[in-house]
């Protein structure tokens, strides 16, 4: 078998021959580059290149790139392990063409290379072009021989690559390798049809030749570049998956020796069915490493947070496994064996690598064990199947718990997260720190350097999302103290400003080395940002010239004015001419959900009644949030009833009437004030036929069909009378029904049945399994009641006329030492009973006391007491009550201090 290691060789020596030359990873950490997280595709090192903002050195590339996709944009962290192919770390192979050659040479070598160095079966490659890029197609069929009708046209999903909005892109042609029928997992549903870029995993991507000969204009239009490129990408451990003849990346010599390491450590065989810790553990082992190799640190903040997250992932599968102490770190001398010699960063830095994930792993172990006993706590008081933001935040905060473990555990548990909840709680604490700082972000004469003293603010966002702007004034937010610069490394001042006392007698530092990432807050005369209002919020985007860039994350209204609060990423504030530009896509998303939370209240309207009044929302790319007033929860009809409803409008493609009028004007037409909105004598009204007429400053789609859909994804109670529906549309609810739908395809394959009848063959096992454990019950039930007569008749001692009870008993769960509690106190006359338990690791203790007795003997008391013991708490009721601790090793101590209490 073909090792990983000759094939990354073969492919880089392969390109060498046809006159390449060979460049080294560049580090999976980016240096100077804060657009990326992570280095995530072979092409970011030369990205400059491409956009022209440096000299191109060689004519051709080659190399293999480390990559790792965790965060932001590309995150797989959630799907590792789950199926054969995804990771957060992995390697791309590449090769590229910095206007040397192009089209032909790039699909001829490919298919050299596939077919005649490593023998692929030609029968099973299949490739795909864009629907314009008839050169390309030709080329497959005349310079290769491929079998023609496995060449096939798509479009721009699939077959065109961009940078981003702006800048270089162009046609891709893919090669896909068919890996059989048997590999199709939805060969079970009817009408299901396999094919390249389908639904199924019977195709797989093995090489991207991207082809860069346009560039995105802002306008959206394309012009030729004066150099073309070749950019390709091979994914190295699916290439490694078929030419070892496996059946997934992780059954390849990648990853087995890893897998082989975990098993060992662990005592626990490895096995593809219940093999997902062990692959989670050597995909996030390889992310760590590489990362911390190339100069990530874990921490509570960026690229670190990220990194902090996928080790605290891959230690909580670790305790899956029944390793509760550290041993990521005894895994990475295995990674340096595989690849310290390709990438020798892992080999100079193993110690380091070591020290840093072990430390960690003890950190996270430390608040680990108090974080899963609060957890427990939490969900044994859950009055529903979610688990409230505000409690998800708590295990966050307090005991370092990411969301991603907090909803792992969840699911574990048949239960949800309010994610959104969470967000929410993650502001307040942000707001409380920002209100706790030294610095207060008002609109006060000292605190802002002025370049004009006129305040005349003009919201021009509405007709346009781009406008020329100068800066009134401007501020930093950061305390100076923390920054160690001075505000006069900030900005130029260039001729006389009607600058405040404060500035008068500035020194003004005209140095080219301005301090970037600096927050700073800043007012304009003109603006296309959005700001948060009516539970819409603000627009993001950039405020720029050619010396200066702001990036504008929020914008908030400071009484009458709108100020942007920002990082200057480069160069100085001065006053000159600027463009302010905001994130288009993300203000699509935003008005798709406003103009759907219109439709979502006339829809509640018209199917629960007109006494529905709008109480809250928050409206942002992601979905919307729709809090209003009845009385009880909705039923799944009405819910179907509102969607239905909602939908019908939607594809009416109405086009929606935005004008402003008198407000008494607007009352009279029957028109809806939005929840928060301050009104002046004019108000902009919005009109969705005559279906819904709000009073509303935010931004809006042209017309209901650019929402594409609307969907319901939640409805609950937030307080008394109070309900909470969170929806998505557009691509978010199709996103949301192919996730519905493979679960559900999941959840028919494991239980051997179909779409039809999956209902009545869960409700035959839950009646199977009730009966059961009804009997498994009635079972236990008859060994305690045998267990509570032996005790009682043979283990009564009297303490000062008391009759009383100890014993250490052996339960599973804490039900279980109740129900034992509960026929102790039945069987017991004048007396107190005294249980201990080890349950899950810790110290179990509970007390019951005969009726009798309770004035005179608290429950409550006695556990408080005994719980002190064995560093824990508890109490009750006077009768009964429990309590615990993590102390084990006091137990005896415990036992020993009983005949004290009486």
């Amino acid at each position: 078998m073909i090792s990983s290691n000759d094939i990354r060789k073969q492919f880089i020596d392969f390109f060498l021959s046809k006159g390449h030359v060979f460049v080294k990873s560049s580090p999976v950490v980016p240096i100077n580059d804060n657009t990326l997280l992570f280095t995530n595709a072979g092409m970011n090192q030369f990205k400059d290149i491409f956009l022209g903002k440096k000299n191109i050195a060689i004519k051709s590339a080659v190399n293999s790139q480390k990559c790792l996709r965790a965060g932001g944009k590309h995150n797989d962290l959630d799907e590792v392990g789950k199926d054969e192919y995804h990771h957060t770390f992995f390697e791309m192979l590449g090769n590229w063409s910095f206007g040397d050659y192009y089209k032909k040479e790039a699909i001829v070598w490919a298919w050299e290379l596939l077919t005649e160095v490593w023998k692929l079966p030609k029968e099973m490659l299949h490739v795909t072009v864009h629907t314009s890029d008839e050169e390309a197609c030709e080329l497959w069929k005349t310079e290769t021989n491929i079998n023609h009708t496995h060449i096939t046209a798509h479009g721009d999903k699939d077959n065109f690559w961009e940078m981003g909005d702006t800048g270089p892109c162009g046609p891709c042609s893919e090669i896909h390798f068919d890996r059989g029928v048997d590999f199709c997992n939805l060969k079970e549903e009817e009408k299901h049809e396999c094919k390249v870029n389908g639904d199924c995993h019977r195709y797989i991507e093995l090489w991207n030749l991207v082809f860069m000969q346009y560039q995105r204009n802002n306008d959206k239009s394309l012009t030729p570049l004066s150099n073309r490129f070749v950019d390709t990408g091979a994914g190295f451990e699916r290439l490694c998956q078929v030419l070892q003849k496996k059946t997934s990346n992780y059954d390849t010599d990648i990853f087995i020796p890893l897998i082989q390491e975990i098993a060992k450590l662990s005592k626990k065989t490895y096995s593809e069915e219940e093999g997902l810790p062990h692959r989670v553990i050597a995909d996030h082992v390889r992310s760590l490493t590489f990362a911390i190799a190339d100069g990530g640190i874990p921490s509570n903040e960026g690229r670190g947070y990220v990194l902090r997250r996928i080790l605290r992932r891959a230690a909580r599968f670790g305790r899956k496994l029944g390793m509760s102490e550290p041993f990521l770190y005894k895994i990475v001398d295995v990674l340096s064996e595989q690849m310290g010699d390709t990438f020798d960063e892992i080999k100079t830095r193993l110690h380091f690598i070591k020290i840093i994930i072990k430390s960690e792993e003890e950190r996270f172990n430390r608040t680990l064990d108090n974080g899963l006993m609060l957890f427990q706590d939490l969900i044994r008081n859950l009055k529903c199947n979610i688990i409230s933001g505000k409690d998800a935040f708590l295990l966050f905060d307090t005991y370092g718990f990411p969301l991603d473990l907090t909803k792992i555990l969840a699911y574990e548990n048949n239960l949800s997260v309010d994610e959104m909840g969470f967000f929410e709680e993650m502001e307040k604490q942000k707001q409380k720190a920002r209100d706790a700082s030294n610095f207060k972000m008002q609109l006060t004469e000292v605190d802002w350097i002025v370049f004009n003293k006129e305040l005349k603010n003009e919201f021009v966002g509405y007709n346009c999302e781009r406008s020329e702007a100068r800066i009134l004034r401007f501020s930093i937010v950061d305390p100076l103290d923390s920054l160690q610069i001075d505000k006069t490394t900030v900005y130029k001042n260039e001729g006389e400003h009607n600058n405040n006392s404060e500035n008068e007698n500035l020194n003004i530092d005209n140095r080219d080395d301005s301090p970037s990432n600096t927050l700073i807050k800043v007012m304009i005369d003109k603006t296309p940002f959005y700001a948060e209002s009516g539970g819409q919020v603000a627009d993001k985007g950039l405020i720029f010239n050619d010396d200066t860039e702001i990036e504008v994350f929020d914008v908030q209204k400071e009484g009458e004015f709108l100020v942007h609060f920002g990082i200057l990423k480069k160069g100085f504030i001065e006053d000159r001419i600027y463009t302010a530009q905001i994130l288009s896509k993300e203000r699509e998303l935003i008005a798709c959900n406003h103009t759907a939370t219109h439709l979502l209240h006339g829809a509640l309207k018209t199917i629960l009644g007109d006494h529905v009044q709008q109480k809250g929302s928050l409206v942002n790319g992601s979905g919307l949030r729709f809090d209003f007033a009845h009385f009880s929860s909705m039923t799944t009809e009405e819910i179907q009833m509102v969607e239905t409803l909602v939908n019908k409008e939607v594809r009416k493609c109405t086009l929606l009437k935005i004008n402003d009028k008198n407000i008494d004007e607007a009352k009279k037409e029957g028109a809806t004030a939005l929840f928060g909105e301050k009104y002046g004598d004019i108000v902009r009204v919005v009109t969705i036929n005559n279906f819904s007429i709000e009073l509303c400053g935010g931004t809006h789609v042209k017309n209901t069909g650019e929402i594409g859909f609307f969907k319901i994804i939640s409805e609950a109670s937030i307080s008394a009378g109070i309900r909470r529906i969170e929806a998505i549309t557009g691509d978010a609810v199709e996103d949301y029904m192919r996730v519905n739908d493979q679960t559900l395809s999941n959840i028919c394959h494991k239980l051997i049945a179909n779409k039809m009848n999956i209902v009545e063959k869960i409700d035959r096992l839950l009646l199977e399994t009730k009966t059961q454990q009804n009997e498994i019950t009635k079972l236990k039930s008859q060994e305690t009641d045998r267990f509570i007569d032996n005790i009682v008749m043979n283990k009564i001692r009297m303490i000062n006329g008391i009759k009383l009870i100890n014993e250490i008993v052996e339960v599973t769960s804490t039900n279980e030492l109740k129900m034992m509690g509960d026929q102790l106190r039945e069987k017991l006359s004048n007396g107190v009973g005294i249980l201990v338990a080890v349950i899950e690791g810790k110290v179990a203790i509970l007390t019951v006391v005969t009726n009798d007795l309770t004035e005179a003997i608290s429950a409550g008391r006695i556990v408080s007491e005994l719980s002190n013991i064995v560093e824990g708490k508890g109490g009750g009721r006077p009768d009964m009550a429990m309590g615990g601790g993590k102390a084990i090793d006091k137990i005896d101590e415990l036992i020993k201090h009983i005949p004290k209490l009486f």
